[in-house]
Order: structure tokens, then sequence, then C-alpha cells
């Protein structure tokens, strides 16, 4: 009796100790698993300076409380926050936008501003065609939605947002139409800065809002909800009618592809929005793939002119088309320098296009395209500059300011010419350039690098 008390005594004995040693190993893996799972994540934080400069107050992190208020409150076995933990913010969110609504919001929290003087990218500038004093702007950030000023020439002036709760607030375009001015359209996404580059920014639209009653209230418009991103918004009168036109692209965010539907191209709208239809031509040797447009531009003779960028699959950029009529198969294709870039050695991917015509003289027009090479991820730059004399029937090319004149044009890229004087043009990257006589020569008029060193407010960083 006493020798089976003992084997069964001695057989638990063991039993609790392998099955405590088999608990802390248990535990152990956990762990281990759960710090290296916080260790990969934390690694694709950008990291602030090591060694702090005397004097030199140490950056801002909200990054990294971000993730800390992430760690504390993921599930471990899942990697994600409990929807349990997430239910009653957004209960409490919607319940702000209820609110709000019925006008009765108070803020949980007091505000007040801090009287900076920069913003975040501003995409889009519009002034309000319903102003006869020039004073009320329009403006879209890409981040940070629709906004407008009253009294653009007054430095004290302030801007107010239209909606904080918008379904976007990465505005990319606006336009309104020329024979009802109170009719405004905005679109959404920034295809630009939607690609495999050394961060991401900005985010993915939800098609195009319109105003009827000069930007007082807005709705989305149901026909664009697949449109995932707006490069740009123009409207055209065609013999009395308002023809809208959105360039729609497509692109890449958060490591997932986002195509528009029903593809990208030149949606077209004679309805005020209700129904669209995709006029731009296929990308030669992309069956069933039509360009991907980033820049509208119509000159004063009422020409369509268009810019085009890459595709998801990098095809079908530094091209230009365009129309008189604005319907399908009536464009004109002009596709040389996106041959030239393809066979470069190195800047190999034809990129971003922008137009621009001279509003003095429709037969002058300018136009500029980058280029792209990967490097683990894809980088960009301006390479070059071409002129027509001739509407755009012909190409010259134009010597461009200079190597470095736009280091990031996947976002900072801009051209328009004077609107008098047709031999003045003006090109930028991260600078500005003037040419006075049809980019033969290019002054630097401007240097983003002073608002670091003695600048002052004046001088911003372009992107």
């Amino acid at each position: 009796m006493k020798k089976n008390i003992l084997l069964i005594s001695v057989s638990l004995l063991v039993i609790a100790a392998f099955g405590g040693y088999y608990l802390i190993n248990f535990n152990q893996n956990k762990r281990q698993a759960y710090e290296k799972a916080i260790l990969e994540k934390a690694r694709l934080l950008p990291q602030a300076p090591k060694e702090k400069k005397k004097g030199v107050k140490s950056p801002d992190q909200p990054d990294m409380a971000a993730f800390q208020e992430y760690i504390m409150t993921m599930d471990p076995e899942t990697g994600l926050v409990p929807k349990k933990s997430l239910y009653p913010s957004y209960l409490a969110s919607m319940a702000m936008e209820r609110n709000k609504s019925a006008g009765e919001y108070t803020p949980p929290v007091e505000w007040e501003g801090t009287q900076a003087m920069m913003g975040g990218r501003t995409r889009m500038i519009m002034f309000d065609p319903n102003d006869p004093t020039h004073e009320k702007v329009w403006a879209g950030g890409v981040t940070g939605g629709l906004w407008f000023n009253y009294e653009i020439s007054d430095v004290s002036s302030w801007w107010e947002p239209v909606d904080d709760f918008w379904s976007s607030l990465a505005i990319s375009s606006m336009a309104y139409d020329p024979n009802n001015t109170e009719t405004f359209y905005v679109g959404t996404g920034e295809a630009q800065t939607a690609r495999t580059i050394y961060r991401e920014s900005s985010g993915v639209g939800v098609g195009i809002f319109k105003s009827t009653d000069a930007g007082e209230t807005w709705e989305l418009l149901p026909s664009t909800d697949q449109f995932d991103y707006i490069t740009d918004i123009a409207v055209r009168d065609e013999n009395g009618t308002s023809v809208v036109y959105a360039c729609v692209a497509s692109g890449f965010y958060h490591g997932e592809d986002f195509q528009s539907h029903p593809s990208d191209g030149l949606y077209r709208s004679t309805n005020g929005g209700d129904t669209w239809t995709q006029v731009l031509p296929d990308i030669a040797g992309s069956p069933g793939k039509p360009y991907a447009p980033s820049d509208i531009e119509i000159g004063p003779d009422g020409r369509i002119f268009i810019g085009t960028m890459e595709n998801l699959e990098l095809k079908g950029g530094a091209t230009i088309l365009y129309s008189d009529s604005g319907l399908p198969d009536s464009w004109t294709v002009y596709g040389d320098y996106n041959v030239t870039i393809s066979n470069e050695a190195q800047y190999n991917i034809p990129a971003r296009t922008i137009v621009a015509v001279s509003p003095s003289n429709p037969d002058r027009v300018y136009a500029q395209f980058a280029a792209g090479y990967t490097n683990g991820f894809i980088y960009y730059r301006g390479r070059y500059m071409v002129k027509s004399l001739d509407g755009g029937s012909s190409w010259e090319w134009v010597n461009p300011p200079a190597d470095d004149w736009s280091t990031l044009a996947w976002h900072a890229f801009v051209l328009q010419v004077d609107p008098i004087n047709p031999e003045i043009v003006y090109t930028g990257g991260l600078d500005l350039w003037r040419s006075a006589n049809g980019g033969e020569i290019w002054k630097h008029i401007s240097d983003w690098s002073l608002m670091y060193y003695g600048g002052g407010d004046d001088y911003v960083h372009a992107d």
C-alpha cells in the first residue's frame, strides 16, 4: 500500500515538474514571439536622430505615440486591437457626427490656435468665380480636406474647413461649371504619391463631391464611388452643355493595389456627373487598359490636352493626348518620350506628364515629363521638356532648367504659362524657375531651403 502511495506521489511530482517546465517554456515562446512581432513593427517606424544637438529641440514623434497606444491595446494572439475596444470609440465618433449635424456638437477638449504659419501639402487652389472682389479662395489639402478663405489678401485672415468628417479628406482637384458658376466639383484621392516610394503619403479617395450652391452644401456623386483616385477635373462648355471631365487613376496604398473601376481613364459626363463614359484610347500594347491621366488642360480654343502617368503596371506614362471633341476615337497620341524614356539605361520608367497651354495663344503649348528608376523603391525626377508652336501637332525639345530641377516629380511637378505673354513660362519641382524666352534660358526664382536658413515664412517646401 505504501509502495503504491509512494509511486503515485512520485508520478505526480514528475508530471507537475514536466507540466511546469512545459508551461514556462510555452509562455517564454509566446513572449518571445510577441516581442519579435513588436520589434519587427517598430523597425518600420522612422527613427529620430540619436544625437541631440545643443540648443536644438528634439522632434516630436506622433508615430511613436500611436505605436505605443497600439501595443498597449492590441491582442497578442491576433496582433490587432480587439473589436470590443474599438466599438465604444466608433459609437462616440458617430454621436459626435450626429450632434455636429444637429448643431449641438461640443468638443470634448478645448483647442486653441498655435498661430502656425504653415500647413500640410496643398494640391489644389481655386479662386471663387462668384466673388467679384476675387478675395475668396478655395484650397484642398491631401490629408486635411477642403478649406476656404474670404479675404486672401489679408495676411491675418482665417482659413475655414468645409467639413472635417467627409469620408475622404484627400482633396486633389476642384473645378467649377462655366455655365453655372455655383456648381463646383471636388476630386478626392492623391494618386501622385500612391506609388512604391520611400514613404507612404495621403490616402485613397471616395470619388467626386458636388455642390450646386457655391459650396454651401455638398453631396458625394454615387456614380463615382469606384473612382479611387481623381487626379484632375475640368468642365468645358460644349455648345451650351456643361461637360465634366474627370481624370481617374489607380494607386498603391498600405501594401495594396487600389484599382479604379471600371478602369483608369478620362471620364466624360454630360449630365452633371450622373453617368460617365470613358473616352481615352488603350495604352499601346495593353489592350483593355486606357491611359491613366495625370493632368487635363483646356486651351482657349477649347482643345483638350491630357498628360498621362504610369498605371499600376508602370505602363502608359510620359504621353500627351489631345482632342477637339473629347469623344472616344478622337484622340491624337504623342508618345515619343514614352519610347525615349523606356530605352534609357537608368531612368527608364515613363511617368507623370504635365501640360500647360498659353491662355493668350492656343498654338503655344508646353509639357514636361518625369521618369523613374527602381532601387528597392521607385524614384522619379523631371527629365524632359517640350513645346509646340502649332497646338500640339508637332513638338520640339526644350532645355530644362537644371539636372536637379525636379527631384520629387511624383508629386512636386508644376508647369504654367503667363496669361498674357506665351514666351513666359514657369516650371517647378521643389523650387520655381522662370523663362522669359520660351524655355531657352531659365532663372531660379525661389529657394525652399531658405525656410530653414533665414528666409522666413515667405519660403515654403513646395511638396
